[in-house]
């Protein structure tokens, strides 16, 4: 529910990778922890949204 701690977890790598250069290991934990903390955001941008859209709507939905 957090994106924090897998967005700070993928900045890390992202600074390991560019400091000490590419490793596999290194380069699966940046891109499993970017796309878990982009689900998450997306998740709650999208779930945020939606009520608004559905239950607030001034016009007709015909």
């Amino acid at each position: 529910m957090f994106p924090g701690i897998s967005a700070y977890t993928a900045m890390i790598s992202a600074v390991k990778i560019s400091h000490f250069g590419y490793t596999e290991p290194q380069m699966i934990l940046l891109l499993s922890n970017f796309l878990k903390a982009s689900s998450i955001v997306g998740a709650l941008s999208i779930g945020l949204s939606i009520p608004g859209l559905w239950l607030y709507r001034k016009r007709p939905r015909v």
